[in-house]
């Protein structure tokens, strides 16, 4: 079973990227691998805001054939 990629899991393209593949079926894509690096980007998020009044924003702005007009936003 560890063989087989869940459906709409990002294990498959993580081996798409660097053909490496867990044994345990999660590796780096995993939620237990994940959730350090959200909370560490959060924390960072939060302390550029407060010592720079940096704010970060990101957003989609092309999937596949669809796309956001220059200026669209």
């Amino acid at each position: 079973m560890n063989r087989i990629f869940r459906p709409s899991h990002a294990a498959f393209t993580y081996y798409e990227m660097y053909r490496a593949h867990a044994s345990s079926g999660g590796g780096r894509s995993s939620a237990r691998e994940t959730i350090g690096r959200v909370i560490g980007g959060a924390i960072a998020e939060k302390y550029l805001n407060l010592a720079c009044g940096t704010e970060i924003v990101a957003f989609v702005s092309k999937v596949g054939l669809f796309e956001i007009p220059e200026g669209g936003l």
